[in-house]
């Protein structure tokens, strides 16, 4: 009999005011180009792109002719339809592509690397992972190379360590490039509240951020969930945000 752990972790979120975000929405329109409406249904951003995405971190991604670039929410193109392909801005840095070589750009279009990763991912807790011929390492947000490019895996930056994968052994690393963990699992995910799901020789279980064995490795498959609870000030609980603000604003009245 195959064995099974399941660890839901409970994030508990405060309710409180707050105003939702009046970016505008991206919207095919009947001539088959795309355009952005505002909440209420107005456009507010002309049909005449062949794709467009959402908004984040002030500007959208959008497309025209085979090229990518940005546009602002009043419609002005920030960043011109120059790259092959191009990502939404995290931590105010985005991954383009042009020629099959990445790079990154700030929100003014200014190139903070040159286009010559293989891959690029977006930013976590301040550095990202790149790889360039077959190899993968870390830079932080003004392109230097933090963390050599040495490995054959990376993951991304969560509770201030990555999980990272040399000839067929996984281990963590923490942001200056210091082994945490050493590589000696054969498989591993990224921390979530504090714990990392692992596997060696076919079992699985779970450590805790120094590398500790919080939950022996003896179970046939391992999951980590997450569960959000949303509370206000009085310590009330609710399953879902909904809810939450239902009750939130019903106190206004």
């Amino acid at each position: 009999m195959r064995t099974r752990l399941f660890i839901v972790l409970i994030a508990l979120m405060a309710v409180g005011s707050y105003c939702k975000g009046q970016d505008p929405e991206p919207k095919e329109c009947a001539n088959g180009k795309y355009g952005y409406t505002d909440n209420a249904g107005r456009g507010v951003i002309s049909c005449k792109y062949d794709n467009a995405g959402s908004f984040n971190e002030g500007l959208a991604l959008v497309s025209l002719n085979g090229k990518y670039g940005y546009t602002d929410r009043t419609g002005k193109e920030i960043i011109p339809f120059k790259y092959d392909y191009a990502w939404n801005f995290v931590e105010e840095l985005a991954v383009v592509e042009l020629n099959d070589k990445r790079g990154y750009i700030d929100r003014a279009g200014k190139a903070v690397t040159p286009l010559k990763y293989d891959k690029a991912e977006d930013f976590d807790e301040g550095l990202a992972a790149v790889e360039l011929n077959g190899k993968y390492g870390y830079i932080d947000r003004t392109g230097k190379e933090i963390i050599p490019l040495e490995y054959d895996k990376t993951g991304g930056f969560y509770e201030g360590q990555a999980m990272v994968e040399l000839n067929g052994k996984c281990g963590y690393t923490d942001r200056t490039g210091k082994a945490v963990i050493s590589l000696k699992y054969d498989e591993a995910y990224s921390f979530y509240e504090g714990l990392a799901t692992v596997e060696l020789n076919g079992k699985w279980g779970y450590l805790d951020r120094t590398g500790k064995v919080v939950i022996p490795l003896k179970y046939d498959e391992a999951y980590l969930y997450g569960k959000e609870i949303y509370i206000d000030k009085q310590g009330h609980e609710y399953a879902t945000e909904e809810e939450a603000l239902k009750a939130v604003t019903s106190q206004w009245k």
